[in-house]
Protein backbone atom coordinates (compact mmCIF):
# COMPACT_ATOMS: atom_id res chain seq x y z
CA UNK A 1 0.00 0.00 0.00
CA UNK A 2 1.29 3.41 -0.94
CA UNK A 3 0.91 4.98 2.50
CA UNK A 4 3.01 2.47 4.40
CA UNK A 5 -0.11 0.92 5.89
CA UNK A 6 0.78 -2.61 6.95
CA UNK A 7 -2.75 -3.42 8.10
CA UNK A 8 -4.84 -6.35 6.93
CA UNK A 9 -5.85 -6.60 3.29
CA UNK A 10 -9.25 -5.03 2.62
CA UNK A 11 -11.47 -4.91 -0.43
CA UNK A 12 -11.66 -1.11 -0.40
CA UNK A 13 -10.16 1.83 1.43
CA UNK A 14 -11.12 5.48 1.09
CA UNK A 15 -8.10 7.79 1.37
CA UNK A 16 -8.80 11.40 2.33
CA UNK A 17 -5.66 13.18 1.15
CA UNK A 18 -4.67 16.84 1.45
CA UNK A 19 -2.02 16.86 -1.28
CA UNK A 20 1.57 15.83 -1.86
CA UNK A 21 3.12 18.69 0.10
CA UNK A 22 2.68 19.51 3.77
CA UNK A 23 0.46 22.55 3.98
CA UNK A 24 0.85 25.57 6.23
CA UNK A 25 -2.31 24.64 8.11
CA UNK A 26 -1.48 20.93 8.65
CA UNK A 27 -0.99 21.29 12.40
CA UNK A 28 -4.32 23.06 12.87
CA UNK A 29 -6.45 21.28 10.26
CA UNK A 30 -9.36 19.39 11.74
CA UNK A 31 -12.90 18.45 10.90
CA UNK A 32 -15.72 16.83 12.81
CA UNK A 33 -16.24 13.12 12.34
CA UNK A 34 -19.03 12.12 14.72
CA UNK A 35 -19.11 8.62 13.17
CA UNK A 36 -15.52 7.86 14.17
CA UNK A 37 -14.92 6.19 10.80
CA UNK A 38 -11.92 8.33 9.79
CA UNK A 39 -8.48 7.40 11.09
CA UNK A 40 -5.49 9.72 10.60
CA UNK A 41 -2.55 8.09 8.83
CA UNK A 42 -0.41 11.25 8.87
CA UNK A 43 -1.03 15.00 8.94
CA UNK A 44 -1.81 15.03 5.21
CA UNK A 45 -4.16 12.06 5.01
CA UNK A 46 -6.77 9.96 6.72
CA UNK A 47 -8.53 6.75 5.79
CA UNK A 48 -11.93 5.17 6.05
CA UNK A 49 -11.50 1.39 6.01
CA UNK A 50 -14.53 -0.89 6.20
CA UNK A 51 -14.32 -3.74 8.70
CA UNK A 52 -15.84 -6.13 6.16
CA UNK A 53 -17.49 -6.17 2.73
CA UNK A 54 -20.98 -5.49 4.16
CA UNK A 55 -20.00 -2.38 6.17
CA UNK A 56 -19.96 0.21 3.34
CA UNK A 57 -23.60 -0.50 2.43
CA UNK A 58 -24.66 -0.53 6.08
CA UNK A 59 -22.87 2.76 6.84
CA UNK A 60 -23.31 4.54 3.51
CA UNK A 61 -24.90 7.66 5.04
CA UNK A 62 -22.05 7.98 7.58
CA UNK A 63 -19.39 7.48 4.87
CA UNK A 64 -21.02 10.12 2.64
CA UNK A 65 -21.16 12.48 5.63
CA UNK A 66 -17.42 11.98 6.33
CA UNK A 67 -16.55 12.70 2.68
CA UNK A 68 -18.73 15.85 2.64
CA UNK A 69 -17.17 17.12 5.88
CA UNK A 70 -13.68 16.39 4.46
CA UNK A 71 -14.37 18.28 1.21
CA UNK A 72 -15.86 21.26 3.04
CA UNK A 73 -12.88 21.41 5.43
CA UNK A 74 -10.43 21.99 2.56
CA UNK A 75 -9.53 25.54 1.51
CA UNK A 76 -10.77 26.72 -1.87
CA UNK A 77 -7.83 27.09 -4.23
CA UNK A 78 -7.89 28.87 -7.56
CA UNK A 79 -6.06 26.55 -10.01
CA UNK A 80 -4.82 29.60 -11.95
CA UNK A 81 -2.78 30.69 -8.93
CA UNK A 82 -0.35 27.87 -9.71
CA UNK A 83 -0.06 28.26 -13.50
CA UNK A 84 1.01 31.27 -15.51
CA UNK A 85 -0.87 30.19 -18.67
CA UNK A 86 -4.23 29.42 -17.07
CA UNK A 87 -7.36 30.62 -18.88
CA UNK A 88 -10.81 30.30 -17.34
Amino acid sequence: MGHGNAGPAVSAQLVLHRGAKVRDDSASHAFDDPSGLRRWVRTTSGTVTPADAAEPAARLAAIVDVVQRWVHSQPVVNPCDRRSNCVL
